[in-house]
This record gives structure tokens, sequence and C-alpha cells, in this order.
């Protein structure tokens, strides 16, 4: 997955540790942390909120993982406008 693409944290920029190897690692399900951002190759970044889920074979070992994102700009975007009209009159 590292190949293809990161996961940053919007506000420090720092790489956050690979979500899927926690999840096997770790053999259950994890979030990101929030306010995390998706970094393609090209360069574009899209905010992001995601769960991973673990794969486990018939003896419960974990063999693979599945993981899930959600575009979080929407939401995040709210978020902004309704902390701006909390502390501005209008």
């Amino acid at each position: 997955m590292a190949e293809v693409l990161q996961i940053r944290d919007a506000t420090t920029g720092q790489t956050i540790p690979n979500p899927m190897a926690m999840a096997i690692e770790h053999g259950r399900t994890v979030n990101l942390p929030p306010n995390c951002i998706l970094v393609r190759r090209d360069g574009h970044e899209i905010a992001i909120d995601d769960s991973v889920a673990p794969i486990h074979d018939r003896a419960g070992h974990a063999t693979g993982a599945v993981i899930v994102f959600r575009d979080g700009s929407v939401g995040r975007a709210m978020a902004q406008r309704m902390a701006h009209a909390a502390e501005h009159d209008f």
C-alpha cells in the first residue's frame, strides 16, 4: 500500500503508520486518527476517514486486511463553517 499512496496527518504533514499492517499485527479493526489526508502518487491530497479490518484464515491467523476510505472533505468543511459561525456574529 505504501508504494501506491501515503496517509499523512493534515496538520503536521507527518506520515501515519501503515494502518493495514497495524490491523494485521494486532488482529483487530483499527481506525486512523482524525484529520488525515490521503496523498496519491501524483501528489493530489484527499481528506479521508477510514477503517481497517484484518482478514483471518480458518485457523484464526490474520492473512491480510481490508481498508475502507471515506471522503472526509464534506464533513470537515461543515465543521469548519460551524466553528467559524460559532466564533463570529452575523
